[in-house]
């Protein structure tokens, strides 16, 4: 069932499948098609059996548990994926080196905005207010998270959480480095067949302050002197040059259809891990008045003197890998300058998992000199 050098025209043919319990908050959603492969929903029922590790929080958020354990567990017999109370050996390793067994990390989330519906949702049990079955209606859209892993034994190991169930590529990583394969990897996910353009946008490097100032919003505005002022405010308030803020605004411009972030994971000396919104890079698919979508990526900069720049480029794998390597580099950066215990950063949670910031009440603890595990 195995193959431990799938290539990237393997990447779809993993075929894990199913194992669930019965659900511990019920919840029925309208249009749910049956698991025909192995999920997130799985990989927690085992972890809740102790067959396996516990899934990594950055595969969140964690599908419903809707599917009962009487319709999943004879297919696992079926399947060979487990054996008594003993796990299918290459099926182990692949889950505890996205748990835990890895030197590197980069994980994010693949969105489609164009995509975004409503979904009925109903709710029982303890989850409905008055205890009777509950109606409600939400936007959805679809988000499908991923994380990719560089093992101690030189593979990398991707996962990707589809509706349909969780995406396994398992590879060596060869020559390369941890970031070559990051990049390679990301493109075998998300453009398997090369067919993404770069989109017709000069590459920038624009000043932190400006690409995050609220301003920017106000460039595409339609009242021509709302767009004029917002240009000259940033063009000002940041020095930067008015064309730089030209091409930011068509880049801004742009319809997104597809949104990929990555986000680089520093694994530290004691096994805890350290990340920040502001290391995160993307690789877009965006149009323009209906054109055929074209690609391009983001990344967060950092320079010798520490000044902080965002880089926006038509994509290209060399430009997704600089993306990767500038934003393992800016992450750094921000580990150095802003420290463990930095509580502003929303991604805090995830140094100690959930549990443990907890446990730890998130405040109070005083600043740790960060120490990177080696090979990191």
């Amino acid at each position: 069932m195995w193959d431990m050098n799938t290539n990237e025209d393997d990447y779809s043919e993993t075929d894990l499948r199913e194992l669930t319990t019965e659900p511990m908050f019920p919840v029925h959603i309208e249009g749910v098609e049956p698991l025909t492969m192995f999920s997130l929903e799985h990989w927690l029922v085992l972890y809740t059996h102790g067959l396996a590790p516990q899934p990594p929080y950055l595969l969140a958020p964690f599908p419903a548990q809707i599917h009962t354990q009487t319709e999943l567990m004879g297919n696992l017999a079926e399947w060979e994926l487990l054996k008594g109370t003993a796990l299918d050996a290459d099926l182990d390793y692949i889950l505890n080196a996205l748990a835990s067994e890895h030197t590197n990390i980069i994980a994010g989330k693949l969105m489609l905005p164009q995509r975004a519906h409503e979904r009925v949702v109903i709710y029982e049990g303890v989850l409905s207010e008055s205890g009777a079955p509950e109606e409600t209606t939400m936007m959805e859209q679809p988000t499908y998270p991923f994380i990719i892993v560089k093992t101690y034994d030189g593979r990398i190991i991707s996962a990707l959480s589809m509706d349909k169930g969780l995406t396994i590529n398992v590879a060596p990583i060869g020559e390369r480095t941890y970031a070559e394969a990051f990049a390679d990897e990301l493109a075998a996910m998300f453009d398997p067949e090369g067919a993404w353009k770069p989109a017709t946008i000069r590459t920038i490097h624009v000043p932190a302050s400006a690409a995050t100032d609220p301003e920017v919003v106000n460039l595409g505005s339609g009242d021509g002197d709302t767009a004029r002022q917002a240009r000259q405010d940033l063009v000002e308030r940041h020095v930067v040059h008015g064309d730089t803020i030209d091409a930011l605004a068509a880049v801004n411009a742009l319809d997104k259809f597809a949104l990929v972030t990555f986000t680089p994971i520093i694994k530290l000396q004691d096994d805890s891990i350290y990340a920040h919104p502001d290391g995160s890079g993307s690789l877009v698919l965006a149009s323009k008045d209906g054109a055929v979508p074209r690609a391009y990526v983001t990344a967060p900069e950092v320079d010798g003197n520490g000044r902080e720049t965002y880089l926006y480029a038509p994509y290209s794998r060399a430009a997704l890998l600089r993306g990767v390597e500038e934003s393992y580099k800016t992450t750094a950066h921000l580990l150095r300058t802003r420290g463990l215990d930095d509580e502003t950063n929303p991604f805090h949670v995830l140094r100690m998992g959930v549990e443990g910031a907890i446990n730890a009440g998130l405040t109070g603890t005083p600043a740790e000199q960060p120490q990177v595990r080696e090979g990191s």
